[in-house]
């Protein structure tokens, strides 16, 4: 288990491939490359005993439609997913996600999905590129506090 290195350029591109993932290098490759200039985007990576990636659970910071900073999870791919279900977590992953929303200082109640719809997502990248996110109507980001 390992949060990403974001200096780790050669790994990171090829995360999708080793995950069997749409963001795969030949498949969706503009994908990955928007992923990793994002500064906003994490992935939580599993790896085998050679320490090369098997999967990943991609998330990003958001606000939810209050306005409440939230955790996105994206996508789990790969060895990172349970039974193909690509949102639900290995134990192992989760555990990890979690660490990270409490390193913020978010709660683990701030972990949300594919289910919640998001005023924003926080970041640089581009408009209209969110994945799987569903973005609400932009609210006035000058209010959030």
């Amino acid at each position: 288990m390992a949060i990403w290195d974001p200096m780790d350029i050669g790994r990171n591109l090829f995360a999708g491939n080793r995950s069997g993932s749409c963001t795969a290098l030949g498949q969706n490759a503009s994908a990955i490359f928007k992923f990793i200039l994002d500064p906003g985007t994490k992935y939580i990576y599993t790896k085998n005993s050679d320490d090369n990636i098997t999967g990943y659970a991609r998330v990003f910071l958001a606000l939810d439609t209050e306005l409440k900073p939230k955790i996105f999870v994206d996508s789990v791919d790969g060895k990172a997913c349970t039974n193909g279900d690509f949102q639900t977590m290995i134990p192992e992953v989760k555990t990890k996600l979690i660490e990270l929303t409490i390193a913020i200082g978010l709660k683990e109640s701030d972990i949300i999905n594919h289910e919640t719809s998001l005023a924003a997502k926080l970041g640089s990248m581009p408009k209209g590129y969110y994945h799987h996110a569903k973005i609400a109507e932009q609210k006035s980001l000058g209010q959030a506090s």
